[in-house]
């Protein structure tokens, strides 16, 4: 929301780790307006879904709003959470409102009365302000080592390069770019990442890459509009792919983690 109060659940992507490594250098990147929260859900135990409520109702939620949107288990976090669920805005100024919308332009309404953003859904600047990645320029890249390039703005891996130099000998499968495509399709911002390497797992003979996708809920003693609190493991799932490209694609397989 404009009134910069912390999204009530976000998710964080990363390598799976053990007890032993840094998570900070495994993390991928962190959604203030995650999808796969109605897939998770729907595996939860009774007390992740009474988690998710609560996180909800401490932002005095209205309702869930997906207005067009290419993410499509919204309404069935709507229907498990037991929340109002639209497909039009309702019109109310009221709010707030947990909105979904691909557009960008000419949301501004919409974004007073959302408890997530809109137009800067996808941005990755923080990645940036944390260290975490660097603007990329096409000159300073560093072809000796495995690196991801991403735009600065975007999301289910729409953009996004991944690259390893010839000296890496070993076979990682499909989802790698060459050198001449990144210099040829980059265009516009982008940020750079090293290159962190997902769980190589076999499943059904297959053999793929594994992450995880881990949600955290806000939590607060008291209305979260006032902006006190920290974030609450709230579950989370682990995602699987026969490529290094791991997201929500029909070959993805998912389930869930929960400790």
């Amino acid at each position: 929301m404009e009134q910069g109060i912390p999204s009530p659940i976000i998710r964080v992507d990363m390598a799976p780790v053990t007890k032993s490594e840094v998570i900070k250098e495994s993390i991928y990147e962190v959604e203030a307006r995650p999808g796969g929260i109605g897939l998770m859900l729907s595996l939860a135990a009774l007390k992740r879904i009474n988690q998710c409520k609560k996180a909800l109702s401490k932002c005095r939620c209205k309702g869930l709003v997906n207005l067009q949107s290419s993410i499509y288990d919204d309404v069935l976090v709507a229907k498990i959470l037991g929340i109002p669920y639209y497909e039009n805005f309702p019109g109310k100024t009221d709010g707030p409102y947990w909105i979904r919308s691909d557009q960008r332009i000419g949301s501004d309404e919409l974004e007073k009365v959302s408890l997530v953003p809109i137009r800067l859904d996808g941005d990755k600047t923080y990645l940036v302000r944390l260290n975490m990645a660097e603007i990329l320029v096409k000159e300073r890249l560093n072809w000796s080592a495995p690196f991801v390039a991403k735009p600065l703005r975007g999301s289910r891996m729409e953009g996004v390069e991944i690259y390893f130099p010839n000296s890496f000998k070993k076979n990682f499968g499909s989802g790698i770019s060459t050198k001449s495509r990144i210099l040829r399709t980059i265009s516009g911002t982008y940020i750079v990442q090293k290159f962190i390497f997902p769980k190589r797992e076999e499943i059904d003979g297959v053999k793929g890459w594994t992450i995880w996708r881990l949600f955290f809920c806000w939590g607060s003693s008291s209305d979260c509009l006032d902006g006190h609190g920290k974030y609450q493991f709230m579950g989370g799932l682990w995602n699987w792919r026969p490529t290094l490209r791991v997201h929500g694609a029909s070959d993805a397989v998912f389930g869930l983690i929960d400790v």
